[in-house]
């Protein structure tokens, strides 16, 4: 299921030395963003302490940029507004101090005024889990364990893993009709959703009967993006490409990638995709280096309803492929893309190029070897 990332265009190019101060403070902080499009014109200045109001609620919090339309902030609870109205704007003001993330007590009080008496939220050691009062440590424990999971996999295939500075928030409504109620509040899609990943608010949303194993993938899916944006091992200071994000989220469903026990790459792999995968190719209809380019070169599969499921099956084959039998090129991957200058658009070619230069191969030999792999699977 498709993630959201984030929904408004952002800068297509900033000052760069606003973009290394902004690295330096976000990187400090624990946070990062992604960006999908770029704004024709922009207004840069360095980051500044404000206070702020949105959607009725007052934040303290950082000034990273603005454009003639949207003012974009971090407030000190990890969250990213966009404010886009001209009354909005007036009524931020500039304060004196430095940026200072909310302590876990401070998170949690307001968490707990932000839900209510019905719920309860639980402190573990890297999460703030929001859940009906009474429910006990189910939940915590599994958040806890999909990301000591997520992190302790992708440190041994060599990714840069580093700690957020902010707990990360998992929001369990008590049933499907309350999850749905509250994405619909926040203008958010509903249709089919047992779990998702917010990246304005870095937050998962499940709903209390979403534990089990129909719906368990989805969770993995939501929760693996939430534990790679929060370890900046995706950046959403830039644009990374989606098949490394979906792909990534993807190679996390199967159980034997989340539970911590020896398994083999077939028992890691995600089987649903790769059934479709064999099927797709299965005679010269479709091309799988002629999707794997267009893959590579932007986003545009994942935007169309006749591609979209094609797009997330073969964005998983290529990362579990390069996790599996490269995993040197899988971590140089994921540390380049997450180190890109923030605010700069990343062109087609660009993208082409960089898969070239870091996997040594034309895209036509990578789409061999990667039928090659699909085959090893079936023997």
């Amino acid at each position: 299921m498709e993630s959201l990332f984030a929904t408004e265009p952002l800068f297509a190019m900033i000052h760069q030395a606003l973009s290394r101060l902004l690295i330096a403070i976000l990187w400090f902080v624990g946070f990062s963003w992604s960006m999908s499009t770029s704004m024709s014109t922009s207004i840069a200045s360095e980051p500044s302490l404000v206070e702020f109001t949105n959607e009725g609620r007052s934040y303290v919090g950082l000034s990273l940029a603005r454009s003639l339309s949207t003012w974009l902030i971090l407030s000190n609870d990890g969250q990213l507004h966009y404010l886009e109205s001209e009354a909005a704007f007036r009524d931020v003001k500039t304060l004196d101090g430095d940026f200072v993330p909310a302590s876990t007590i401070e998170l949690r009080s307001s968490l707990v005024r932000e839900f209510g008496p019905s719920f309860e939220v639980i402190a573990t050691q890297h999460f703030l889990v929001v859940q009906p009062r009474g429910r006990g440590t189910k939940w915590p424990d599994t958040f806890e364990q999909l990301h000591r999971q997520f992190t302790h996999q992708l440190r041994q295939r060599g990714v840069n893993v580093r700690k957020g500075k902010f707990p990360m928030v998992a929001v369990v409504m008590p049933d499907r009709a309350m999850l749905h109620a509250e994405l619909n509040r926040q203008k958010l899609p509903t249709a089919n959703i047992a779990g998702i990943y917010i990246a304005n608010s870095n937050r998962v949303y499940t709903h209390d009967s979403g534990n089990d194993s129909s719906t368990l993938p989805v969770l993995r899916h939501e929760a693996a993006h939430q534990s790679a944006f929060n370890s900046n091992i995706h950046s959403r200071l830039n644009a990374t490409p989606k098949w490394i994000t979906e792909g990534l989220g993807m190679m996390f469903e199967p159980a034997a990638m989340a539970d911590g026990r020896s398994s083999t790459v077939l028992q890691r792999a995600q089987m649903d995709a790769l059934v479709k995968l064999r099927i797709r190719y299965s005679d010269e209809q479709n091309s799988l280096p002629i999707d794997v380019r267009r893959l590579i070169a932007d986003d545009i599969m994942f935007e169309h309803s006749r591609d979209v499921e094609h797009a997330y099956n073969i964005s998983w084959l290529m990362m579990f492929y390069l996790s599996e039998r490269r995993p040197a090129v899988f971590a140089k991957y994921l540390n380049l893309t997450t180190s890109r200058p923030p605010f700069i658009e990343y062109s087609k070619q660009q993208r082409l190029n960089d898969f070239q230069s870091i996997t040594g191969q034309t895209i036509d030999t990578f789409a061999s070897d990667l039928t090659r792999f699909v085959e090893s699977l079936a023997k």
